[in-house]
């Protein structure tokens, strides 16, 4: 059968690239080995926020004396918990289909093989399409010598599955998905240790940020093992034994290995350029074959579901003739731990490094009336600019920094100078009004600061 399009992947790259086509008034064929909606959806960013949620919810119950409500009797039903998440994971599945379906486009649920351009083989028959889009996206990788086996040793899916909480848990990893289980681990009463081998968790973000995250999470009882290798894993027969490289032992009841993905790429047999481990684009997504596009993960380490997305609109407007372009100057950073973490632009570690001159504006949540209010109090937020004003970067710490840092990137988008997103007046008493305080200060004109 003849398409105008075909996608391999339904993540949030593939489905957002299918539906998208079919809008355009493409004639489109999705593959999907697995599950529609892919890892986000289905093993990822969505489930472990309807987790996250529940761990929030109790850290409020048991801090609501401060409110003046007093509660008794909290108990944690952790079989509830796991049916809500996939309630929730099932529900959007559904949608997803029911949008693909909606717009005509066919699905085809096996696994797909790219091995010329213009036709997609599967275990049922050649496909072939006069343009095609990779979306094939990662999965947890595994380490020699830290297989998981999804009982006592986990990678992030097994953990979305493990209903009943550990008394003590490791995590191996402090980067992303690491820090965002331990969060939910350590708020549900695990007694959780994190080993990172870099100098600080969130290798990614800002210092200044990450630091003040792991000494917040440690008054969540979290202990950090940070330059830290672990040599060996021994199993015992209800427990792991993790040995480290500075000769420390810690015995923990399940052991999560977070320490990267693996590019899902054993089915593109297609003679296509590589960069490295992933496969190279040009600005429009397209690669060194004429007629395939690639999207999502597979493309960079901007491993993140809305960079798929975004990528998804540039392919398909690349497919149909339109201009088109990718740029990874402006993208949002987030870490759902708790508390949360947020950043877009450089750091200043890169500024630092790199010898470019700037100025930095920070106000902090406890200044901040409506953060008083909710009592979260704890965080800030740090906005970095050049001489001339121009916004070069913006991470913040602190209650609903997911959120606030939509704000900041749109402003580093749009190319804003300081005093005109200082200027644009904000809703009070808001928490969005830390991002004019802050900016107000790298002007050094904010009003609540000294």
């Amino acid at each position: 059968m003849m398409y105008d399009v075909a996608v391999i992947g339904s993540g949030p790259g593939g489905y957002v690239a299918a539906i998208y086509a079919a809008i355009q008034g493409k004639k489109t064929v999705i593959f999907e080995k697995g599950n529609i909606g892919g890892t986000c959806l289905n093993v990822g960013c969505i489930p472990t926020k309807a987790l996250l949620a529940s761990a929030e919810l109790l850290k409020k119950i048991k801090h609501s004396e401060d409110f003046g409500i007093e509660v008794e009797g909290v108990k944690i039903n952790t079989e509830t918990m796991f049916n809500q998440k996939e309630e929730i994971v099932q529900k959007l599945r559904k949608g997803v289909e029911g949008l693909l379906k909606g717009h005509k486009i066919d699905i085809v649920n096996e696994k797909a093989t790219l091995k010329e351009k213009g036709k997609v083989h599967t275990q049922s028959g050649e496909y072939q399409a006069n343009s095609i889009i990779i979306a094939t996206g990662s999965e947890p990788l595994d380490i020699p010598g830290m297989e998981t086996d999804g009982n006592l040793i986990l990678n992030s899916t097994h953990a979305l599955s493990c209903k009943e909480l550990p008394e003590k848990a490791v995590v191996i990893g402090g980067g992303v998905i690491g820090i965002e289980f331990a969060s939910i681990w350590s708020t549900l009463g695990v007694q959780v240790e994190v080993v990172e081998m870099a100098d600080e968790i969130i290798p990614a973000a800002d210092k200044e940020i990450a630091k003040r995250l792991r000494l917040m999470l440690k008054k969540n009882k979290i202990k950090f093992h940070t330059k830290t290798k672990v040599e060996a894993l021994d199993k015992k027969d209800n427990s792991v034994l993790v040995k480290l490289d500075n000769k420390k032992e810690i015995e923990a009841d399940k052991v999560l290995v977070a320490v990267g993905r693996k590019l899902n790429l054993e089915y593109i047999e297609l003679d296509v350029e590589m960069e490295g481990r992933f496969i190279k684009t040009d600005p429009t997504m397209k690669t060194s074959v004429d007629g395939v596009y690639a999207i999502g993960d597979i493309t960079s380490i901007w491993q993140l579901a809305h960079v798929a997305s975004s990528q998804a609109f540039v392919a398909v407007d690349s497919i149909c003739g339109k201009e088109a372009y990718f740029s990874y100057r402006a993208i949002p950073s987030c870490v759902y731990s708790i508390p949360e973490i947020a950043w877009c632009g450089k750091t200043e570690d890169e500024l630092k490094e790199n010898g470019e001159p700037y100025k930095k504006g920070m106000f902090r949540f406890s200044a901040l009336g409506k953060a008083m209010a909710l009592r979260e109090k704890d965080g800030f937020v740090k906005v970095l600019s050049d001489e001339m004003d121009n916004i070069l970067g913006v991470h913040i710490i602190g209650p609903k920094a997911t959120e606030l840092i939509s704000e900041a990137n749109l402003a580093l988008a749009s190319r804003l100078k300081l005093y005109e997103w200082g200027g644009v007046i904000h809703a009070h008493p808001t928490l969005s009004e830390i991002l004019m305080e802050a900016v107000h200060d790298a002007e050094n004109h904010c009003i609540h600061s000294i």
